[in-house]
């Protein structure tokens, strides 16, 4: 009885122990510190440099799943949902850097270091539907 009972208690201990390995969102607020990149300009039928506006978003982490989602507020009503809400899939870039995540979703990528909250992020979806822009930016998310 007594080695069920503490084979009981060391399961109910790794249930409690476990954090964020059974798929609890953890929630960060982001802000861009600067940002770049190209605008089409139809009169010239090509690309120009430009000054993007920084923005500002939330990040939900599923480290479980290894997803990212944004929710981005700064972009026009007519954008498609993809670059509103994208929802990227991560990965670790080498066992010793466990902090570093690399996330893609299709042209897009989202790179994170989460101990120190630095990001990088960028967008080339002008490959597929022309006129779009091209960026990149960097900037700090803190958890909530």
């Amino acid at each position: 009885m007594k080695k069920a009972n503490l084979l009981l208690a060391l399961l109910m201990a790794g249930f409690l122990l476990a954090g964020n390995a059974y798929g609890e969102d953890e929630i960060y607020y982001c802000a861009e510190i600067g940002t770049g990149g190209f605008d089409y300009d139809d009169k010239l039928g090509s690309y120009k440099p430009s000054l993007n506006k920084e923005d500002r978003f939330k990040m939900k982490l599923d480290r479980a799943l290894g997803i990212i989602e944004l929710a981005i507020d700064g972009l026009p009503p007519e954008a498609p949902i993809g670059l509103t809400n994208p929802k990227y899939n991560c990965r670790h870039i080498h066992q010793n850097y466990p902090e570093l995540l690399i996330c893609d979703s299709g042209l897009s990528h989202f790179d994170i270091n989460i101990e120190s909250g630095k990001f990088v992020r960028s967008q080339s979806t002008s490959i597929k539907f022309h006129k779009l822009g091209i960026y990149i930016s960097y900037g700090k998310c803190d958890k909530f």
